[in-house]
């Protein structure tokens, strides 16, 4: 049976194969991390990665988990929201900006989220 590798290796290794420009690869290395670790910035940096690829469901599902590990994080909050618009489903958008307004209305992230709602795509 293969030994689970240690999460800093499987990270360490996904790392070094974005630096390569091989993020298929450096995705195999993250996957296996997410579930070694609570740390939320793994899922993130993995959904950055999905979602920079056109990925955009698996991004979702990732930016998502992030959230749900750090919830006043702001950050996935409003790439969620981007990735809901990507794929045209402005009421998920919306959801999405709304909580990141909420939990961190004074960072450049609740400003940017709050400036989106206030566009006429959001008026309804």
């Amino acid at each position: 049976a293969e030994e689970p590798l240690h999460v800093g290796a499987l990270i360490g290794s996904g790392d070094a194969k974005v630096q390569q420009q091989k993020f298929a690869d450096a995705v195999v290395f993250f996957e296996k991390a997410i579930d070694q670790t609570e740390d939320e910035m793994v899922p993130f940096n993995v959904a950055e990665i999905y979602f920079s690829r056109g990925e955009t469901d698996r991004a979702i599902e990732l930016y998502t988990l992030a959230s749900e590990r750090k919830p006043e994080w702001q950050d996935p909050l409003l790439k969620l929201a981007y990735a809901h618009l990507n794929k045209g489903d402005m009421d998920a958008a919306k959801t999405s900006l709304e909580a990141c307004v909420a939990v961190a209305p004074d960072t450049t992230e609740g400003q940017t989220a709050s400036q989106m709602l206030q566009s006429p795509a959001f008026a309804n």
